[in-house]
């Protein structure tokens, strides 16, 4: 029996200095969404039916789905399982489940994220509790560091030798992390 475990992270950002345009992005999205996302914004009930909405689509597939959990900036996940008798069945299941997200979730996720993000101020207030972090896990990172300079630490460091010790912080600060999917581009 092959198994195979996916993740239904949704999307993720950081702090928005551009306008994302939710018109054009609703022009794009399913009827589902599109229907959410009218208004221009996504409230918290809004994204919880969307980010349910999705769990029952991939559970309909035939994966098993675990129960709905939060994660960084506001966010809401599950995970899911898949077991079948061949790959290509379990391959199959978790394409259908893949696709749910087209369905239910991509859109109105990225809305949602980009309302969550960090405010330049909110960013700037975290800055020293990050930067401390990675100088207590062994960083070599100045205490001034700017959020452009911790940025690019952490992207040298995440598969270097010391990889614990942005993983950590990463882990720990995910939100500081975040970018806006329209800065993304």
């Amino acid at each position: 029996m092959a198994a195979l475990a996916a993740f239904g992270l949704t999307s993720c950002a950081t702090a928005a200095e551009q306008s994302l345009d939710v018109g054009a992005l609703a022009e794009s999205a399913s009827a589902f969404q599109a229907e959410i996302l009218q208004d221009g914004v996504v409230d918290p009930a809004e994204y919880e039916r969307a980010v349910l909405a999705k769990r029952q689509c991939v559970n309909d597939t035939g994966a098993t789905v675990s129960d709905v959990y939060p994660v960084a900036a506001r966010q809401l996940t599950f995970d899911w399982e898949v077991e079948a008798e061949t790959e290509e069945e379990v391959v199959a299941i978790n394409n259908e489940a893949a696709a749910c997200d087209e369905e239910f979730l991509s859109a109105v996720g990225v809305v949602w994220a980009e309302q969550n993000l960090l405010s330049t101020e909110d960013r700037e207030k975290l800055r020293p509790e990050v930067i401390s972090c990675l100088q207590e896990n062994g960083g070599q990172i100045s205490p001034g560091a700017t959020y452009d300079e911790i940025v690019k630490y952490v992207s040298e460091n995440i598969d270097a030798d010391g990889r614990e010790i942005t993983s950590s912080c990463l882990s720990e600060f995910p939100e500081y992390f975040m970018i806006s999917v329209t800065n993304a581009r």
